[in-house]
Order: C-alpha cells, then structure tokens, then sequence
C-alpha cells in the first residue's frame, strides 16, 4: 500500500510566509486564486500538478514537511504520522494532520497543521527520509494505545512478520512480541493501557495480509473461535497450499480475498491476473478434493461484523 520515499518535489513547497517576506504576497495569492497552487497545510501550498499526482500517502507526506518547515521542528514525528513513514499498513483513513510527541507542553499547543502529543521522552529514534521519528516498536505501541484494533493489530501483524529477502530498508524492520511489551511497560502512562495490551495479544506474524489482520479483529469481536492461520494442506507429497484461515473442528478453510492481490506483481509471479484466478480457482478445488470446505469473503465482510456473522454462521461458525 505504502510507496513512501525521498520527494524531489518538495523543493516545490510554497509557504505564504516567505512570499510575504520578499514581497510577493500579491503574485502568491494570484496563484492561489487562479488553481495554479493548491493548499496542502496553512499557509503551505503546492503546485496543483504536483499535487493531483501524488498518492494519498504522499499528501500526507506532503503535510509534514510543511510541518516541518512551518515550525523547525526538534521533536520525532510519532503515532500514525510515524506509522505512515514506517510505511505500515492501514485499514482507516490517513491521519488528518501531522503528530509530533513532546515531553511537556513548552514547545507550544496543537495547530491546524500538527498535533503537538504529550508522551514519555523517546530515546531510539530514527531518522526516516530525513524526518525524525519515533522508533518502530515505540510507534506501534504508542498507535495500539491509541487506534482501534481495526487499525493497530494489522500494523502489529506486518512488523511481526517473517523477514522477506525482497524488503529494504524501514520495509526490512521487524520487531517481536517480548519487544513490544517490553516498550509498553516502559511508560509509566496507563493511558490505553488495556487498549493496547489487547491489541498485542490479537496480534500475529503469520497473518499473511492486513485483510487478514482486520478479519482477525472482527471474529474476535464476535466471539468466533480463533482460526489457525497459514495451515499448509498436502496430498501425499505435493503441496496443495497455505490457507489463510483453519478450524480443523469443522474441516473449514477461510480465505480473504482482497481483490488488489491479482494486480500485484509479488502475488501474479509473472502471470497475468487472469491466469491468477485460474490457478486460484485449481487450488480450491484441489483443497476441496481433500475433504474441506472453502469459504471466501474481501474488505466488506472484514470490516462488518453484521455481514462477516451472517457469512460464517452460514458455515456453521458463531460465537
């Protein structure tokens, strides 16, 4: 999902401050009001063709280095704005604006272009793209407190995951299950104490996709029997595959279908998406030829518990 990297364009920023001071406040605003410039953050613009082109996670981007050169900011960027420069995944909206994590209150109030959070002192930060930010554990500790598991469990489920050779760079980070509470008994805050112990708990590396994470949080919410995940299945020596979702009780296998897999270049394997959903469609006869039975379901169902019930009461799951 997330493409974050150094932006060239950035040197493209217009702040109305400096046009005020040399004295171009009139041939700013001229700019503003005839579309050529589009407001990315007060008092922060970009040029609109810059602008239309960018992804929602490079707007974004795009609101912290305004933050940044608004305010000469000392403190690490943290909580979601850290999560989406950590490059994890989310399930909710993009943060509205920019969120930084200070000591006391010295260093001013919140903006209309930046939260200004009162946290414990950060002692491994990072540098990101040139940003300073929180350490990855400290932020997916500081997100659980704060998110709901809809949101922070995914995160929690990609830092956890397996190292793959084809991740670099903050892709390449991996944090552990002791790490994390390790981090969360290290602030003497209880603040989402609870909301993040529970959202620790939930979490799971072998999740193999944030689809998968959020169907997780929403069976837990239901009451559904926890499922095994990643269950390889063979029939005699070939390996048929790895199933998302097993509950050996019912002989049921679940899979969450998130469409965009067949447009993804690490899913096709040098296949064209057509041939992906052929070869899906063998797989899942060859699993039911062993004996199970396959359910599917994609994003609606993973984020209705109404909807997600209804489907897997179908198959003889309830709470």
């Amino acid at each position: 999902m997330h493409g974050t990297r150094p932006l060239d364009w950035l040197d493209s920023l217009a702040l109305a401050s400096e046009a005020r001071a040399i004295g171009a406040e009139a041939r700013f605003y001229q700019a503003v009001n005839s579309g050529r410039l589009t407001r990315c953050a007060t008092g922060v613009y970009l040029p609109t063709a810059v602008w239309a082109q960018l992804s929602p996670e490079e707007r974004f981007v795009a609101r912290v280095e305004a933050a940044s050169r608004r305010h000469g900011l000392d403190e690490p960027f943290s909580g979601t704005t850290a999560a989406v420069l950590w490059e994890l995944p989310f399930t909710t909206p993009l943060p509205d604006r920019p969120e930084i994590v200070m000591t006391d209150r010295s260093g001013g109030r919140s903006r209309p272009e930046l939260v200004r959070r009162l946290g414990a002192r950060t002692v491994d930060d990072v540098e990101i793209d040139g940003y300073r930010v929180t350490s990855l554990v400290r932020t997916l500790v500081d997100v659980s407190r704060r998110a709901p598991l809809e949101l922070s469990v995914p995160m929690l489920d990609h830092a956890q995951r397996p190292s793959n050779a084809k991740d670099s760079g903050v892709r390449a980070r991996r944090v552990d299950h002791d790490g994390l509470l390790a981090e969360l008994e290290r602030s003497a805050s209880r603040i989402g104490l609870g909301r993040a112990s529970s959202a620790i708990a939930l979490a799971d590396g072998r999740s193999g996709s944030p689809g998968e994470g959020l169907s997780r949080v929403t069976m837990h919410r239901l009451g559904i029997p926890a499922p095994v995940l990643q269950q390889p299945f063979h029939d005699g020596s070939r390996l048929v595959g790895i199933t998302d979702f097993w509950w050996p009780e019912l002989r049921l296998i679940g899979e969450f279908d998130g469409y965009g897999k067949y447009m993804r270049e690490e899913f096709l394997n040098g296949r064209t998406p057509a041939e992906a959903v052929i070869d899906e469609k063998r797989r899942e006869d060859d699993l039911r030829a062993l004996g199970t039975t396959v359910m599917r379901w994609g994003w609606a169902e993973a984020r209705s518990p109404r909807k997600l019930e209804r489907l897997l009461a179908r198959f003889g799951l309830g709470s």
